[in-house]
């Protein structure tokens, strides 16, 4: 529908401006199935000469569900429109609408894996925001900054932004769906700090704001981050019930769900090899979710710990090329895992590194005088022998 034809059908509603919005919207909403962003920006641009009574909070309404709407996935030519948007907002004086837009680019920024430039922009904007008292985008430029430096592995950063989102959304309004990645990102945050039964109320509490905003998105991504914290935590038994929740039912054929619940499989049975074959057959679902390829790098650690220890349990000294062999790890790479155990106190023995030998003691908690008197004795006679 070319502008004239956009004319002909306002006219036709000229007494309801509901109609004549809803009819605007539409049209741009076919636009965004083709990808005719010039269009879009054409029709938004010229609201004014199209509608001529058209207030500028309808005009805003129009351009920020249109922005709403666009696909969550990389095109320049979003970023194109968005900046043309902005640019005409600004020269049109309109500073709120400028503000809302340039929030919503950085938005794209993020989802477009441009941390950087993200960064960058929200130093800028966040001053207009407090310039204009506009709490609800400074909270949001809060969460995107959180998530920017968590992807760049600034996890001090990350957090400092975090607490400034909370605390302004605690002091003022804060929208359902931005409380719910509030929750979300504190999730994170606490499961990378091993706290994983605090991490799944968080993401529980995400899942519910999401579905009440109907954001099947970030529904979809509180479930899996919920699954994966109860896996972190090994109670896969608590799975099953968890998956007959009604708000997770809409997502059990969720792919990455799917993948979980065969890793979930993999971890229960300790079965490291099953867990490489699927990690291998899924490079995909992996490609560009940190927080989920963080704790699945932690799992394989573990899971590797977990056959160590499942292998020596018999004995009281092992060869570590024993070891090696059955895992089909180098020897290198055992003896380092071996040496951090130890460390980490997974393992109570020592390393005999002139016969290549683990020697294991008897765990005895009660008496570490003992323990430490065992361990003095075997180092001397190493360094006898």
């Amino acid at each position: 529908m070319d502008n004239q034809t956009l004319l002909q059908e306002l006219a036709r509603n000229q007494n309801d401006s509901d109609k004549k919005e809803q009819t605007i919207l539409e049209n741009i909403s076919n636009l965004i199935k083709i990808k005719d962003y010039n269009s879009i920006f054409k029709i938004i641009s010229s609201l004014s000469s199209i509608w001529s009574d058209i207030s500028t909070a309808r005009i805003s309404k129009i351009a920020k569900k249109s922005v709403d709407s666009l696909p969550k996935e990389r095109d320049d030519n979003i970023l194109y429109l968005l900046t043309e948007l902005i640019d005409w907002s600004g020269k049109e004086g309109k500073k709120m609408l400028r503000l809302d837009l340039e929030v919503r680019k950085i938005n794209f920024l993020l989802i477009f894996r441009k941390f950087r430039e993200c960064l960058e922009s929200i130093c800028v904007i966040l001053k207009d925001l407090k310039r204009f008292d506009d709490k609800e985008n400074q909270i949001r430029l809060y969460v995107y900054e959180s998530r920017a430096y968590y992807e760049l592995n600034d996890i001090s950063k990350a957090k400092s932004a975090m607490t400034s989102a909370r605390a302004l959304a605690v002091s003022s309004y804060c929208p359902t769906d931005l409380q719910a990645n509030i929750d979300l990102l504190s999730g994170m945050f606490v499961c990378d700090d091993k706290l994983h039964s605090v991490a799944y109320s968080y993401f529980l509490e995400s899942l519910d704001g999401f579905t009440i905003c109907k954001n099947r998105m970030g529904a979809a991504l509180s479930v899996r981050y919920l699954i994966l914290s109860k896996i972190m935590s090994k109670k896969y038994d608590e799975i099953p019930v968890i998956l007959k929740n009604k708000p997770i039912i809409p997502y059990l054929n969720d792919p990455v769900l799917i993948f979980f619940l065969e890793i979930r499989d993999a971890c229960k049975k300790r079965d490291l090899k099953e867990y490489q074959n699927i990690l291998q057959n899924n490079p995909s679902l992996l490609s560009e979710d940190t927080f989920v390829k963080k704790h699945l790098k932690e799992l394989y650690s573990i899971l590797l710990e977990n056959n160590i220890l499942k292998i020596i349990e018999p004995y009281s000294n092992i060869r570590i090329n024993l070891i090696s062999e059955k895992l089909n790890f180098s020897l290198e790479e055992i003896e380092e895992k071996l040496r951090k155990m130890i460390l980490d106190g997974v393992i109570y023995g020592i390393i005999d590194n002139a016969k290549h030998l683990l020697i294991i003691y008897e765990k005895k908690t009660d008496d570490k005088d003992e323990l430490m008197g065992e361990i003095l004795k075997d180092l001397k006679e190493i360094a006898n022998s």
